[in-house]
């Protein structure tokens, strides 16, 4: 019975590590964003908070694009 009490609280503390975990790998290209002071960080930022998947991908992309290689 304990046993199985210890179980249960170690995989809820396990989910809870892997969403967070998630969560921040999720946002790395708004957080590369904000710390190269990018011109677009705030774009960046919502479109990686609204696309989760798809929108890490093209947040990183416009990460490393600068704003003059677009013209």
């Amino acid at each position: 019975m304990i046993l199985t009490n210890i179980y249960q609280v170690l995989c809820s503390l396990l989910g809870t590590l892997v969403v967070i975990l998630t969560a921040v790998i999720n946002f790395i290209p708004s957080i590369i964003a904000f710390k190269k002071n990018h011109p677009d960080k705030v774009m960046i930022l919502i479109i990686n908070a609204l696309i989760p998947v798809a929108g890490f991908i093209i947040a990183l992309i416009l990460v490393f694009v600068r704003k003059e290689d677009r013209k």
